[in-house]
């Protein structure tokens, strides 16, 4: 795929989230949807499988940079920094976004310790992966808020949508965040 064709494609998808939740949030206030109901979840629900497929294709499914671009960066209105090591630069645009996708080392090292005052990005895994390793299962079947399903929906209430957070040292929002619990890391302090 070229260089052009990628940008084209993820242009498309960050001007459909941009009209989506421009749309949703005048929907939202006219009627008080909120979050959680059942128009939400349908909505942002199909954004997500459309992200994915779009990130499946462009090869961009192990570190969600377009994920990050769209819900963390702001559609890159925050210009946040990202890069891999030392190669840190802000991130504006569609442009900008395709250069770090494109400039993953091949000798990214696996990060096995957090040492205290450094700064971290990294995504975190799935919630019920990480229920299984915490040995919260689920037990009782039905609509009964399990343990396992309790566990869940808090984590995708207090992290962000990508799963992707940046922290200092090994806690984030008071959390203690261990490497393995990460499908990722990058160190970027």
């Amino acid at each position: 795929m070229t260089r052009n064709e990628k940008y084209q494609m993820i242009a498309d998808v960050v001007e459909d989230y941009q009209t989506l939740s421009k749309q949703y949030d005048e929907l939202d206030t006219a009627l008080g949807l909120g979050i959680g109901g059942k128009l939400y979840s349908a909505v942002w629900g199909s954004f997500d499988k459309y992200l994915k497929t779009v990130q499946t294709v462009l090869g961009d499914t192990e570190d969600d940079w377009i994920g990050w671009y769209i819900y963390e960066n702001g559609c890159g209105e925050y210009e946040y920094k990202a890069g891999w090591g030392e190669d840190m630069f802000k991130i504006k645009n569609v442009d900008d976004l395709i250069k770090i996708m494109e400039t993953k080392p091949d000798n990214d090292q696996q990060i096995t310790e957090f040492k205290p005052g450094k700064t971290y990005k990294a995504k975190i895994r799935t919630w019920d992966d990480m229920a299984e390793e915490y040995g919260v299962g689920d037990f009782i079947i039905l609509r009964v808020l399990t343990p396992k399903r309790a566990f869940t929906e808090h984590m995708e209430k207090a992290m962000p949508l990508s799963r992707i957070i940046v922290f200092v040292g090994n806690r984030w929002n008071g959390w203690v965040i261990t490497p393995e619990m990460c499908e990722w890391i990058e160190e970027i302090d």
